[in-house]
């Protein structure tokens, strides 16, 4: 592990620093537009905020799948997690109100 780590962050700086710099500078125009648009977009839905719940469940659940499997009392799978997530995503209401067709 010690290993891994100090040969990750020395690819890092050969990649970024030396072998690819970024030699562009900082624009306060650029900032600025960057901003603007974080501004227009305005703050999450509720809709938002429920899928990142799902998300974050989902991804944490795939991380501690094998914990959970270690207690013995459910046994998870990928593909049981990823059906989980996807049926909470389908039964997630939107909380729009929509005219119903009949």
């Amino acid at each position: 592990m010690p290993l891994s780590l100090l040969l990750l962050f020395t690819l890092y700086f050969v990649l970024v620093k030396w072998i690819y710099p970024n030699r562009m500078k900082s624009d306060p125009s650029t900032k600025s537009m960057i901003k603007s648009e974080e501004n227009k977009l305005g703050n999450m839905s509720a809709a938002e905020k429920r899928v990142l719940i799902i998300f974050i469940c989902t991804a944490a659940l795939w991380i501690t799948k094998d914990l959970i499997n270690k207690l013995n009392v459910i046994k998870l799978d990928d593909t049981v997690i990823v059906l989980a997530g996807a049926v909470a995503l389908f039964d997630c209401p939107s909380g729009e109100k929509t005219k119903k067709l009949f």
